[in-house]
């Protein structure tokens, strides 16, 4: 996917207890944050350090959203960022 500076964007999909998501982005971006919500819009983790390389852990089975929020992106056209998780979505 591709964000400006300060955009967001939400992913969906089922995971399992302990199951990583992370997201990576490209060198342009210096602050990538994530998000995790149940799937009644609860929050449930967050990882928004300043880094590029966002983790957060699902604490249960079942459907979450994650919001990929890009808070530091240095190029004015939006810097690429790619969602993952430990089994994929």
């Amino acid at each position: 996917m591709w964000l400006l500076n300060g955009q967001s964007t939400w992913v969906n999909g089922y995971f399992y207890p302990g199951e990583n998501i992370w997201a990576q982005c490209d060198l342009d971006c210096h602050d990538v944050d994530l998000v995790l919500y149940d799937r009644n819009g609860r929050w449930v983790a967050e990882d928004t350090l300043l880094d590029d390389l966002p983790i957060v852990q699902a604490p249960y089975e079942g459907s979450f959203a994650v919001q990929v929020i890009m808070a530091g992106c240095r190029h004015p056209r939006g810097c690429a960022v790619v969602v993952d998780s430990d089994y994929g979505f």
